[in-house]
């Protein structure tokens, strides 16, 4: 995530933004694309569950246990909206690949080596998410 926002941020500052209009208003797919949005997101964030199976090996989680929670749900949500407003800035969202939409937009800038290291990170992410969602299953 943060090679996204450094590479991308680099691009748009050297290439200038994206300043596009959205004739349809702020919601152009309705409320139907909000909706979906969200249960995207909803997933993104669904590891409560491990580190709510995992609290009996933390020293103090009385303190421990909400400060960890809350400060890297927010440091989740500042690199999110991050990725979002740099991938965004740089190609507008109707004109990205739905499939590969961070990769994709470095291609688009003729960066092959960068969208080659977001995809290996993508692949690694999921490897790595797989490793933790099965850490709780032995304390179920």
């Amino acid at each position: 995530m943060l090679f996204v926002i450094c590479a991308g941020g680099w691009l748009g500052f050297r290439n200038g933004w994206v300043g596009y209009k959205v004739p349809e208003g702020y919601f152009p797919n309705g409320i139907s694309g909000v909706l979906s949005g969200s249960a995207t997101l909803f997933f993104a964030f669904i590891g409560f569950d491990t580190v709510a199976s995992t609290a009996e090996e933390v020293k103090n989680p009385r303190r421990d246990l909400p400060l960890g929670m809350g400060l890297t749900l927010s440091l989740c949500c500042f690199l999110y909206m991050m990725v979002s407003a740099v991938v965004v800035g740089l190609v507008p969202y109707h004109a990205m690949d739905p499939d590969t939409p961070i990769s994709s937009v470095f291609a688009r800038y003729g960066m092959q080596w960068a969208e080659y290291v977001v995809s290996s990170g993508a692949v690694l992410a999921l490897v790595a998410s797989l490793i933790g969602g099965i850490l709780p299953q032995v304390y179920v």
